[in-house]
């Protein structure tokens, strides 16, 4: 337990260290690499610790690794299914990599979590989001990426390895 409590204090200095004052996506990508480092450390000592899962899964997403964010949120909600904030997380990553269903069941089971204000308008922003996402009929965009550019190519790829036979 003196791990989880050391990891709690130590966690939001090393989040806003990696992160300077221009947000989250201007840390270093060495100061972010030893967050991760720190953070995967500190939930191999505390696995049941929801919190420290979390935090894992937010500076994975911060990195762009978002398998291994889903993975982390996942332990998360292993660890203590009624986290708020795990439930909240995991349901934006959900509409970000294009699973609007999804996103909207574990936004409104965030939805029931929350206790303050600020937790009932994030949860119904994300519903909303989902369910915006689910009238237009299409996944969200990772990363604002278009697949558009290497699914051409694959298919330039292929035409071009029929003509060869």
């Amino acid at each position: 337990m003196r791990a989880l409590a050391r990891a709690r204090e130590s966690m939001s200095t090393d989040l806003q260290s990696a992160a300077p004052s221009e947000g989250p996506q201007s840390a270093s990508p060495e100061a972010l690499a030893q967050v991760i480092r720190d953070l995967e450390w500190q939930c191999r000592e505390c696995p049941g610790s929801a919190e420290l899962h979390v935090r894992l899964g937010m500076a994975h997403a911060m990195n762009f690794d978002a398998v291994r964010s889903v993975e982390s949120l996942e332990a998360a909600l292993a660890a203590d299914p009624n986290h708020f904030e795990a439930r909240l997380q995991y349901a934006g990553m959900q509409a970000r990599l294009g699973h609007p269903d999804r996103a909207e069941e574990e936004a409104a089971a965030a939805l029931e979590l929350a206790t303050a204000a600020e937790e009932v308008a994030a949860a119904r922003r994300l519903v909303e989001e989902a369910q915006r996402l689910k009238r237009e009929n299409r996944p969200a965009r990772v990363a604002g990426k278009s697949l558009w550019l290497p699914l051409l190519a694959l298919l330039l790829i292929l035409a071009a390895l029929r003509l060869l036979r």
